[in-house]
């Protein structure tokens, strides 16, 4: 718990307590500050802004599902994080607000501004954002309250809201914040499990599964970074939301369900296509443009819209790209050789594939998934992202060619006759902020 600020009546006073030994002081302000540091500004502390804002710069979608994936560490279904353009920062609102003549903190005579102690200081005992933690689940539209679960059942943390970095007063994430201009990427003096803005979300016990959460994702659901309120507000999954002023007068929390703070990514599935690949450049031919056939299920996502959840129905002028070359198509083990060899590794030479090793590497960690760039395919290390056996006993065959007929694990699909005998490929494919 953090201690009140000392305050002293008069000059003298301080001045006299500063020239002694202070034993027994507990710990004021914030994580990493000096307890035996005092406090001469005056502190008002209503009004003041949230102060942080951040965002995702990479998102992909892995459509791998099956009963056999559980324990392995290398599957997931969406994973986001920031590497790049985006991060967390405080906002101009913030900054603004501080620098101003009515800021609550004075500069300590003869200083003309704050320091960073100062600004630090006041940050982490304003209600308004002390113990705000960056958190991602899905969420409905209409209802940001409101985590969406493969069950309707109650929310649990680490499997439909993932909790990330920790609470931004704590000064190992404070300090860089406020003490750098821009957005911070990576937190040093964090825990290793707490230094950047990345989770992932895992909902692929089967393809059936996976079909609705692509289809509440395209329609009611939304990916969300959004911020936890305060534990005295409510449960673990409240999002932190802007005060208004009610027609009464009186402040208090927004009564819009669809405004929070945070950003909302609005995703778009489809069957699209990965000419990249080496099934279809051994069957399609040159100059003619392939289309997948219908039977291929919509498992790649193909485009992300941005909003700030602050104001949903402006948008924002952030852009994301989904291109065709990062749709990787996920082989089996045993399809390796033929359609997905191993890279020479002169390739490393080359800047533009290092750039493309990299981005699908943050995802498909080394000790997870074998990848080429050349085929633009991945091979898991552990674990099938398809059924070892066939209910017939025998080995599963795959499509690895959209533009041929699959068929898939789900009820709701009318195959005609001759129904498919090959499985429909599953892809991991990648959107990056512009």
């Amino acid at each position: 718990m953090r201690q009140k600020p000392f305050r002293f009546a008069s000059v003298i006073v301080a001045a006299l307590l500063l020239s002694v030994s202070f034993q027994n002081c507990g710990k004021a302000g914030f994580d990493g500050q000096d307890p035996l540091s005092l406090d001469l500004s005056s502190s008002d502390l209503t009004g003041t802004p949230f102060a942080f804002d951040a965002t995702f710069d990479q998102i992909s979608y892995n459509s791998c599902a099956a009963s056999n994936l559980a324990g392995y560490s290398g599957f997931y279904t969406l994973m986001a994080g920031a590497y790049q353009s985006g991060g967390v920062w405080t906002t101009p609102e913030f900054k603004n607000y501080m620098s101003g003549a009515s800021a609550p903190v004075k500069p300590i005579y003869p200083a003309t501004t704050l320091t960073v102690d100062q600004i630090k200081q006041h940050l982490a005992s304003t209600p308004e954002n002390v113990e705000a933690i960056p958190q991602m689940a899905l969420r409905l539209r209409t209802n940001i309250q409101q985590v969406r679960t493969p069950n309707s059942s109650g929310a649990t943390e680490g499997l439909d809201y993932i909790s990330m970095l920790g609470d931004l007063t704590d000064d190992r994430w404070m300090h860089p914040l406020v003490n750098d201009p821009g957005s911070a990427l990576f937190f040093n003096l964090a825990p290793n499990n707490a230094r950047r803005l990345e989770a992932r979300l895992t909902y692929n016990k089967d393809e059936g599964l996976a079909k609705g959460l692509r289809m509440d994702l395209s329609s009611s659901s939304v990916l969300a970074l959004t911020f936890r309120d305060r534990a005295d507000m409510g449960d673990a999954t409240r999002v932190r939301v802007p005060y208004v002023t009610k027609p009464d007068g009186t402040v208090g929390p927004t009564g819009d369900s669809t405004v929070g703070f945070g950003r909302g990514y609005y995703l778009t599935f489809d069957r699209g296509l990965s000419q990249y690949t080496r099934a279809i450049r051994a069957t399609v031919d040159p100059g003619s443009v392939p289309v997948p056939h219908t039977l291929n299920p919509d498992n790649l996502l193909t485009e992300i819209r941005e909003v700030n959840l602050r104001t949903p129905s402006a948008g924002t002028t952030a852009t994301w790209a989904c291109p065709e070359s990062r749709r990787y198509v996920v082989v089996q083990p045993g399809d390796a050789d033929q359609y997905c060899p191993q890279d020479p590794f002169v390739y490393m030479n080359d800047p533009a594939y290092r750039l493309e090793y990299e981005i699908v590497r943050r995802h498909l960690k080394s000790e997870n998934w074998r990848i080429s760039i050349q085929y633009r395919c991945v091979v898991p290390i552990e674990g099938s992202c398809y059924v070892t056996r066939e209910p017939s006993g025998a080995a599963p065959m795959i499509e690895y060619d959209q533009t041929q007929p699959c068929y898939q694990s789900v009820s709701d699909v009318s195959y005609g006759n001759p129904i498919p005998t090959k499985r429909c490929a599953q892809y991991v494919s990648f959107c990056n902020r512009n």
